[in-house]
């Protein structure tokens, strides 16, 4: 029993040595991604926003449209209705247009667990979380575009995940996947213009198509406007 007790010991002692390694060497990570929900989180605190007050954050289009489209996606996942038309709205609509352009991003998909009446709470709390991945994604694109990682790195993460555009603009919820992957895509341009994989652009990109046509059409130009700007001995398009 003895020996018994000492060999679980030893292996809880080795697991908290490889959690505390891990969280060592990623902790610029964790920073880039918790710093930019802590300020989101105190705004909420300040203005009262669920769960530190009864109010929630409902402005401009989230209230007139993303709030009410939201709920009826959530009740199609729950009942089982279909994705493709809608027979609420005179005399139908093709409802799977009103998805791709509203409701598609990945994220959406963890509605079909929310209650009805926290789907509004849900919406706002992943408003936060888009932050902190908006943060953590700008945190990748300056590590891996300069080769190296230091705090102020970290703290131009919280710049960007943070910004005032975003904290203006965070209540056009269809947006938020393509701003908090943007900084990937930007690293997977860099990454094809020196002769890399193209994963992250892949990836990234790929979400953002996905997510929000309309604003992944923008930044697919930006990604266009950059390759053309490489020099022609240069050119992605020469090495292919």
């Amino acid at each position: 029993m003895g020996t018994n007790k000492v060999h679980k010991q030893n292996i809880q002692v080795k697991e908290k040595g490889k959690f505390l390694t891990i969280l060592s060497k990623y902790k610029m990570h964790i920073a880039a991604f918790l710093i930019p929900i802590a300020v989101m989180t105190v705004l909420y605190a300040i203005r009262h926003v669920y769960p530190f007050g009864d109010r929630s954050y409902m402005r401009m289009d989230f209230y007139h449209q993303y709030a009410p489209f939201m709920k009826e996606f959530a009740r199609k996942l729950k009942e089982g209705d279909s994705l493709f038309y809608a027979f609420d709205n005179g005399l139908g609509v093709n409802y799977w247009a009103h998805y791709a352009y509203y409701l598609a991003s990945p994220l959406n998909w963890i509605y079909r667990f929310v209650p009805n009446d926290m789907v509004v709470e849900v919406m706002n709390f992943t408003m936060v979380f888009r932050s902190g991945v908006a943060g953590l994604a700008f945190f990748l694109f300056l590590s891996k575009r300069y080769l190296k990682e230091n705090w102020m790195m970290v703290a131009f993460s919280l710049f960007y995940g943070a910004s005032s555009y975003y904290l203006a603009y965070s209540c056009n919820i269809i947006w938020n996947d393509c701003y908090a992957l943007f900084p990937l895509v930007v690293l997977g341009v860099e990454e094809l213009v020196r002769g890399k994989s193209g994963k992250w652009y892949a990836i990234a990109m790929g979400i953002c198509a996905i997510s929000n046509f309309y604003l992944a059409v923008i930044v697919g130009l930006f990604a266009i406007c950059r390759l053309l700007s490489v020099p022609k001995k240069e050119s992605l398009f020469v090495k292919l």
